[in-house]
């Protein structure tokens, strides 16, 4: 006698408990401890969207999913925000804002300085600015290099922008003398702290959480020897 199998049963869906780029963002917010205010949320929202909507014609980032520039930008850009102090913090190689723009929004009290050489970047950054009506932000369309502060800044910052070498080439002018170069990086880049230019050293290479994601980072910060 033939038996007849069992009809498997339709595996039950797994809830989503992220619903959409807002719940996954105040999670993650919530993750690294800390406060946003609602304006802010908003804020970060708003840019985060206007990226992927310019993103279309202007090549902005390779990262399309909704949700996945929420952590891999937003939340990715956010994860250093205890290390920016209160003073004038520079963004170099800013590209589509990241991490320049969602750290202005959720620290209004420091001056950010966005640059960006190549135009269609630039532009981009100066609509977003003004749109976001963020006052403490200014984009410098120039290339790091050449780039001169009267008033030298406090942190200098960079997000995939080459070896820390180069980093320091191209921006450690712009610091004063106490100031500090963070570059953000995924694993440790051994190889790179072991070039640093002499007269810089790495003062930390510290490991830094993003939620909801499972590559390491890291956040190297370098300042001028004594």
């Amino acid at each position: 006698m033939l038996l007849k199998k069992a009809r498997a049963r339709p595996r039950e869906p797994i809830p989503n408990l992220v619903v959409t780029q807002e719940d996954l963002l105040r999670q993650g917010l919530q993750q690294i401890k800390l406060l946003a205010e609602e304006r802010s949320v908003s804020l970060l929202i708003t840019y985060i969207n206007l990226l992927l909507q310019q993103n279309q014609t202007l090549n902005l980032t390779a990262i399309t999913d909704p949700l996945e520039v929420v952590t891999k930008h937003l939340l990715d850009s956010l994860s250093i925000a205890q290390d920016i102090p209160i003073g004038k913090v520079v963004d170099v190689g800013s590209g589509g804002g990241c991490p320049g723009i969602p750290l202005a929004i959720i620290k209004p009290q420091s001056q950010f300085f966005l640059v960006e050489s190549k135009n269609k970047k630039a532009d981009f950054l100066n609509t977003t600015i003004r749109m976001l009506k963020l006052t403490n932000t200014k984009v410098i369309y120039q290339r790091a290099e050449n780039v001169q502060f009267t008033k030298k800044a406090d942190v200098v910052v960079c997000r995939a922008l080459g070896s820390i070498s180069y980093f320091v080439s191209v921006a450690g002018h712009m610091l004063k003398k106490q100031g500090r170069l963070l570059a953000m990086k995924g694993k440790i880049p051994h190889s790179e702290l072991s070039e640093i230019p002499l007269g810089w050293e790495a003062l930390e290479a510290k490991k830094i959480h993003v939620p909801h994601l499972q590559a390491e980072r890291h956040l190297i910060t370098v300042r001028k020897s004594n």
